[in-house]
């Protein structure tokens, strides 16, 4: 049973999660098949001891069904009505956090057992309630689209028609709901340059002319687009960032990390063309995403995330900051990792802090492989870090290690490998120059350093250049 659909799926499942799927499973309201909830209990007897327990088909048919003498499909009949109720706990589970969606289909049950006082009664009392709303994301105007579309059929089932209906109401809903779609898919397609330009331009018209830009969320969406198809006019990026500001209290917490990413990203790639001013307004992007409390969306914080936050914070001499954020939001980090990624991220603080010993002692706690792109990191840091201690011979045999990591690792791409390599030879220069100063390879490095090849951290390998010459 271990490749089974039903495994897989439990497996996903937290501690807690499987506790109220026993407990859904044992209540006669959802299940009446006690072969269900024997099954579910070897399950998690397995989940509990995976080295002990046999969860093989055989001897899992034998624990049910003693008496049957021959496997038959018993058990597939079982584990499939299992399944449909570890589904059902998922939607039920979901259907928490959605309350008016459950407020939608009470409205539809009423209409459909023609209870109109009831149904007007509970539309009234719903809508108010809904409209009190502080949020405003796409799920508020979806759940209003559908409160007015069950008004609507009310009109036409209880009053045969609809002339007490204004159909505006669910024109301009859905305008909103597809006119904020289409937008943040657009912004997707032009992120990715595959869009049409005049289907493009149709849409972005479309908000123009309507009057639906007074909607937040979807005025926001606008400028998301303006930023990627007038990307140097860093104007819409501050007209973006003002709208975050002044909307930030009604959009909910998973669109507003959204849009976050896509101010980071603006800033990501206005530094790549450059632009190095927009470091700090990449830092002013990263410190409103933790002041507005949308850093974190799932259980956890991904740890590449907290590598370029404390990265851009310890370059930019934020230290006091990016150490509050690494002891505050490193409990937020997975715990397959965590003390890794701590040790790693208080190396590069204090790297830039120019406490070389301190760095190279949190490089050498970080215990065990990450994973491909922080070992990258580490042998890098490590490699920066050697230099300035001038431990040439550590720094030697770190270059070789790391030229067989990126030799090895196909998750790497060429270009990234070879600007990795270069690096890591004009840095062996540099070394060897700071032994003996000679003019034919300063030269030498100095073209290299100039001369458009794949390479990292180019303006720190000039600095360096630059001290032995001084």
């Amino acid at each position: 049973m271990k490749k089974s659909k039903l495994l897989r799926l439990l497996q996903r499942f937290s501690e807690k999660e499987l506790i109220r799927l026993v407990e859904m499973v044992g209540s006669p309201f959802f299940n009446k098949n006690l072969k269900c909830k024997q099954l579910l209990d070897i399950i998690i007897e397995y989940f509990e001891a995976p080295e002990s327990v046999d969860i093989s088909k055989e001897v899992v048919f034998k624990k049910l069904f003693p008496h049957k003498a021959k496997f038959n499909s018993s058990l597939s009949v079982v584990s499939s009505k299992l399944t449909e109720l570890a589904e059902e706990f998922l939607i039920q589970d979901r259907l928490k956090d959605h309350d008016y969606f459950k407020k939608y289909l009470l409205l539809e049950s009423l209409k459909e057992k023609e209870l109109w006082v009831y149904f007007e009664r509970k539309y009234v009392e719903t809508k108010k309630k809904h409209e009190a709303s502080k949020l405003r994301g796409p799920q508020f105007y979806i759940e209003k689209l559908l409160f007015t579309k069950s008004l609507r059929e009310y009109h036409l089932e209880y009053e045969k028609g609809d002339k007490n209906f204004d159909p505006r109401l669910l024109i301009k809903l859905l305008d909103e709901i597809y006119l904020g779609y289409r937008l943040l898919l657009s912004y997707a397609a032009n992120l990715n340059a595959e869009y049409d330009k005049a289907q493009l331009e149709i849409i972005m018209k479309l908000a123009r002319t309507s009057d639906l830009l007074d909607t937040p969320l979807i005025k926001l969406f606008y400028t998301a687009v303006l930023m990627l198809k007038e990307s140097e006019q860093t104007a819409h990026f501050h007209q973006f960032m003002s709208l975050i500001d002044k909307h930030h209290r009604i959009i909910p917490r998973k669109e507003l990390s959204e849009l976050f990413s896509v101010a980071a990203n603006y800033c990501v790639n206005k530094i790549k063309k450059g632009h190095s001013n927009f470091r700090q307004e990449l830092f002013s992007v990263y410190n409103k995403t933790v002041q507005y409390n949308a850093l974190i969306i799932s259980t956890y914080l991904s740890h590449y995330r907290m590598k370029n936050i404390i990265s851009l914070a310890a370059q930019l001499g934020e230290f006091e900051w990016g150490n509050q954020f690494l002891e505050e939001y490193i409990d937020f980090i997975s715990p397959n990792f965590r003390k890794g990624v701590y040790n790693f991220n208080k190396a590069i603080i204090c790297f830039y802090q120019k406490n070389y010993d301190n760095s190279l002692m949190h490089l050498n706690k970080m215990e065990g492989k990450i994973d491909t792109v922080y070992e990258l990191n580490r042998k890098f840091l490590s490699l920066k870090t050697y230099f300035e201690l001038k431990e040439d011979e550590l720094l030697i045999n770190m270059s070789l290690s790391f030229k067989q990591f990126l030799r090895t690792n196909e998750s790497i791409a060429k270009n990234e490998e070879k600007a990795y390599k270069n690096f890591t030879n004009i840095l062996l220069k540099i070394v060897k120059l700071r032994a003996v100063f000679d003019a034919k390879l300063d030269k030498k490095i100095e073209q290299e350093l100039n001369d458009g090849r794949p390479l990292v951290t180019v303006e720190w390998l000039k600095t360096k250049l630059d001290l032995l010459r001084d």
